[in-house]
């Protein structure tokens, strides 16, 4: 019975490092993606203040939703939600990637609303997934107050990507930018893996 229980820890402490680690990354890929939106876009449209304030409201708003809108899913499969929310990150990365080449076949007057749409999505699957990995926590350790641990794990994501954008975007260039959030989120979704056989009981954050 003993080695059963410590297995279950043990299996337990390995999901909630999982959890910490997914939203770290989705930090990293939120705040990483605003800023090379940001750049691209001063770069293929032309260096125009108003556009990234819209921008930055378009996520925000959409972060808010998604996060609102989350709780009104159903939380059988909540992995498998997740694998969604992972696999749209990485559409996003190859996006982003391809997105300089692509543009050019597009007429400049439909740049911002591509980048509006984008920052759009990004916004609610960041949204989203914050909220099905609350969910998931939660039902773990049980705690009442594991949000705002949580929402500090992805805020340290956040700051800490754009401290690195400082120095990959000016000297290896956005691709290379592009490739690191690609590779974190590839981990990620691997690493979801770990918690497939996991479903939690209904909670609320």
């Amino acid at each position: 019975m003993i080695p059963r229980q410590e297995e279950s820890k043990t299996g337990n402490r390995i999901k909630i490092l999982t959890i910490i680690f997914v939203l770290f990354t989705t930090g990293i890929a939120a705040s990483g993606f605003e800023i090379i939106s940001c750049f691209l876009f001063s770069f293929l449209y032309g260096y125009t203040l108003k556009y990234f304030g819209v921008f930055l409201a378009a996520f925000m708003f959409a972060t808010a939703a998604g996060a609102f809108l989350g709780g009104y899913w159903k939380k059988e499969s909540p992995v498998f939600q997740l694998y969604i929310c992972e696999f749209i990150f990485i559409v996003l990365s190859l996006c982003f990637y391809f997105l300089p080449q692509g543009m050019s076949a597009i007429p400049n007057n439909a740049y911002p609303s591509i980048f509006f749409c984008l920052n759009l999505m990004l916004g609610f699957v960041t949204g989203l997934e914050f909220l099905i990995l609350c969910c998931l926590y939660h039902s773990i350790k049980s705690e009442k107050s594991n949000a705002g641990f949580l929402y500090s794990v992805q805020n340290f994501g956040f700051s800490l990507i754009a401290a690195v954008f400082i120095y990959t975007i000016p000297l290896p260039g956005l691709k290379i930018s592009t490739l690191i959030i690609l590779s974190a989120k590839l981990i990620s979704f691997i690493s979801l893996f770990t918690l497939w056989k996991f479903q939690p009981h209904r909670t609320k954050v």
